[in-house]
Parts: C-alpha cells; structure tokens; sequence
C-alpha cells in the first residue's frame, strides 16, 4: 500500500511512501476499538469520589427526642440519611475502575485503528521536521497551510524540545511518540499526520500483532 507523502513547511506533495497492508489495511474490528477506548478512559479515572455514610458523621448518637408525645414524626439520631447534615445512603466509595488489557489485544486494537482512519482517508504521511524559532506562531501557520482540521494528532519521534514546546501551545493538535499513542485521541482525531520515520517504527512496533503472536 502506498500514502501520499507531503512537506509540512509548503503543503506540497513530496513523492508516496510504501506502508504495511497488515498494519494500515488490516480488517476492521471494531468492539476491540471500542474495548481499548474504553479501557483507557476507565484507567484515567481517579476513582477517589466518596461521601460519609451515617456511621463517618460525627456526633452524638443520642435520640433527638422522645418517641412519643411529640407530635413530630419519630426520629433515631442527627446522622441519619434523612436528616440535613446526616450520612449519604449508597453513596460514592473510593473503587478501582482498571480495565486490564492484554498485549495482544492492544496491539490488535491499535492495527484496526490505524487502519481504520486509513480506510476514512485521514491519515497522511508527512517528512520529518523541526521548529527552527521554537514558537507556537511559525509552527500553527505550518499546520494550517497542510490541513484545515481542527482536530490534529501528529505522530512523530525524537522531536526537539523547541518543536515540543511550539507544538503543545496549539489547543487543536496532539503530538505523541509512536510508541505511546492514545486510543482516545486517534478514535477522534480528524487528520493524523505521520512523519516517515514514525511509520517505520510504527510497523516495527506493531509487527507482533500481525504475525498474530
């Protein structure tokens, strides 16, 4: 299979760039996308949430008041759900929402998304580049004379930190080693921009998940 390959600089084509069939035209299936997705939004929750059941209040746990005679409906203590200030019932507790995946199925997930924005036409390969000044300005005037999305992953590796520093000031662009892509933000993106030595460590990386081991 081959990618148009362009320059980020000018926008221009620059030649085609031969890929993996079985890593960015492999078959589609989509409940492992959907399973890595999930998981790795499951795996970012703190799981911290929690509120005091009647037995964390503080206070006396004395009757309020007598059974009876009152006049008022009957009431045991202050730390009762149903009173203001009291204990929640069923209420939030701190819980582990880890979803475990195995290797295999991450890298299989990771080949049908690829391959899955191939087949959309929203992947396209790009030559390797640095920020010469380092500044958000010169690099987002870059981006947009290549592509108008306003959802943008790259992927590309050892980047300078001028580059790093000029890239991640740009609301509407993700940049991400190849060897630490985010489901969510591939899933969602509009445009992903590969740079060529990425898409050799991508089918190096990857390679396992072919061979179906």
């Amino acid at each position: 299979m081959k990618l148009e390959c362009y320059s980020l600089k000018n926008g221009s084509s620059a030649g085609s760039v031969e890929v993996s069939d079985g890593i960015f035209g492999s078959n589609v299936n989509d409940h492992l996308v959907y399973e890595a997705v999930r998981a790795e939004l499951a795996n970012a929750r703190q799981g911290t949430a929690m509120a005091k059941a009647r037995s964390e209040v503080s206070g006396s746990r004395s009757k309020l008041y007598r059974q009876k005679g009152t006049g008022r409906a009957r009431a045991g203590y202050s730390q009762s759900p149903t009173r203001v200030g009291g204990g929640v019932a069923f209420g939030p507790r701190p819980r582990d929402y880890r979803i475990r995946l195995s290797k295999k199925v991450r890298q299989a997930a990771m080949v049908s998304l690829l391959s899955l924005k191939v087949s959309q036409g929203l992947v396209r390969v790009i030559e390797d580049f640095e920020s010469e000044t380092g500044k958000t300005k010169d690099m987002n005037l870059m981006l947009t004379g290549l592509t108008k999305s306003q959802r943008v992953v790259i992927i590309a590796n050892k980047l300078g930190d001028k580059t790093k520093r000029a890239i991640r000031n740009i609301p509407w662009v993700r940049c991400y080693d190849s060897a630490r892509l985010v489901y969510k933000d591939l899933f969602y993106a509009k445009e992903i921009l590969v740079t060529k030595s990425a898409v050799a460590d991508i089918e190096s990386h990857y390679a396992g998940a072919v061979k179906g081991e």
